[in-house]
Order: structure tokens, then sequence, then C-alpha cells
């Protein structure tokens, strides 16, 4: 198991690959550290481009960094609020990117879950 230390205003990847069975396109996660209290994780994948091949909105990254003021899906070029998640004015979709609960279980622990 790995350990990372994600302080406030920051994101981090989490990178699977593709999950047999799962949503289709799934990429990965991101989870976003709000204030050591909030977390926030949505999942990778464009829900605009899942279905034609799908595309990533976040690009994995090995360290966590900060908080973006937008995610981007390159294929689309739709942006997305890293808050909630929602495509930005101006964007072609009203699909909203694929959340999941976050549950903390210490202080070093976090239940990603759906």
């Amino acid at each position: 198991m790995d350990t990372w230390v994600l302080f406030p205003g920051q994101m981090k990847t989490f990178n699977e690959g593709e999950r047999p069975g799962g949503w289709a396109g799934c990429r990965g996660v991101v989870v976003i550290n709000l204030n050591n209290e909030d977390f926030l994780a949505f999942d990778m994948a464009c829900p605009n481009c899942v279905w034609v091949g799908g595309a990533t909105v976040v690009e994995w990254q090995l360290l966590a960094q900060p908080m973006p003021n937008y995610f981007h899906c390159t294929m689309c070029n739709t942006r997305f609020n890293p808050l909630d998640g929602r495509p930005m004015q101006g964007a072609e979709t009203p699909y909203t990117m694929r959340q999941y609960r976050v549950t903390r279980l210490s202080e070093w622990e976090l239940h990603i879950h759906n």
C-alpha cells in the first residue's frame, strides 16, 4: 500500500487503467483535498467522449499537484469545474464528470466509493 501526502488545495491522480466490467472508459480517479476535512473524487474519463473511445480529462501525475482552475479534455475541448465536475461556460455538453463519494477513515486513509 502506498502512502501519499495530499495538502489542502492539491490533487493526486490514481490510475489503474481501464477496469473491465466498470464504467466504460474509466481511466482512474483524481482526488482533491479541499481543506484537510473535505475531499472530492472524480473519474478521470471525459463523460462526453467516454463512448467514442474515451479520453482523460485529468492527466495522470506521479506526484500531488496544485488543483487547476479547470480540467480539460483535449478530445472534445471541454473544460470542467474541478469543484463539481460540471462543464464550464461555453461547453457543448450537458454531461458532468462522474463523482465518487469520499469517506475519511483516519488521518491517513480515505475510502473512495460509488
